[in-house]
């Protein structure tokens, strides 16, 4: 087989310019390539930044170039001018209430349920001072927490040091429940469920937890504040080995003290054992 030999190709000029047609009379031949060494290379780039105008001592590349990165920045800030602008949360003081020293904003009923803060004692009073009763107004500061005071209630006017518990108790030392009102400034009174030798059970509202519990008030007598240390006792051990909540064991949520009365929290269920035998 007989190889193909390249074809010759002439150059003409038309003006200042080569073409390179071959003996066919095509021209889409390309020219041979010079072999590139770095002479050549050098020697382009030096031709290429003689060939650019001095302005003021800078050449013209340069001076295009700090403009478009100066036409870059601009542009990048107009971008984040156009952004919304970032707010940090404001800070929180010990006591819940909000570090900034505004006072938080109530739904009107003396509670923070749309906020989710307490109330400190002094805030309290200048919100609700003409709602409390005296003796409220010394007891207040002994909680460091706020989350209701029981504006609309009909309270008793407690005296200090006064008979039957300054007058919150009844004869048997039983607390005399009043709906609507506060028990330990955090949970509101709703109704009685229920009665007994120990004291009393009522349906009430945490306001700090937004959720009903059943609220049990011991009688304020010093054998049933034994029984009822001992009962705390073996409900926080019930408590801690039933940790899964997987027992069928009803669980004690808080325990306090509240006017001479020793007070528990529990879940609220639908009905007390007695009245389920009694079924």
């Amino acid at each position: 087989t007989s190889q193909r030999k390249p074809m010759p190709v002439s150059k003409r000029s038309t003006g200042g310019d080569a073409i390179y047609v071959d003996r066919n009379g095509n021209t889409d031949a390309l020219p041979p390539l010079k072999p590139s060494t770095k002479g050549n290379v050098k020697a382009h780039d030096s031709t290429v930044s003689s060939a650019l105008p001095i302005v003021g001592g800078v050449q013209v590349q340069q001076l295009f170039e700090e403009e478009t990165n100066q036409q870059n920045k601009n542009k990048i800030a107009n971008e984040m001018h156009g952004l919304p602008a970032v707010h940090r949360p404001a800070s929180v003081s010990g006591n819940g209430s909000p570090a900034s020293g505004r006072r938080p904003s109530t739904n009107g009923s003396g509670s923070l349920k749309a906020r989710g803060l307490p109330m400190s004692p002094e805030t309290a009073m200048k919100q609700f001072m003409h709602k409390l009763t005296s003796f409220e107004h010394h007891e207040i500061f002994n909680y460091p927490e706020i989350w209701f005071v029981g504006p609309n209630a009909k309270k008793r006017q407690g005296v200090v040091g006064g008979a039957n518990n300054g007058g919150y108790d009844d004869d048997q030392g039983s607390y005399i429940q009043v709906p609507h009102d506060h028990i330990a400034y955090r949970y509101e009174v709703v109704k009685i469920i229920g009665k007994g030798s120990f004291g009393q059970v009522v349906k009430a509202y945490d306001h700090k937890t937004q959720t009903n519990v059943a609220l049990k008030m011991v009688r304020n007598e010093k054998r049933f504040h034994r029984q009822a240390q001992e009962e705390i006792r073996i409900l926080e051990h019930l408590r801690k080995q039933d940790k899964e909540n997987v027992h069928n064991i009803i669980h004690m949520l808080e325990h306090f003290t509240f006017r001479g009365h020793v007070c528990m929290t529990f879940e609220l269920l639908s009905m007390n054992l007695y009245e389920l035998i009694k079924k």
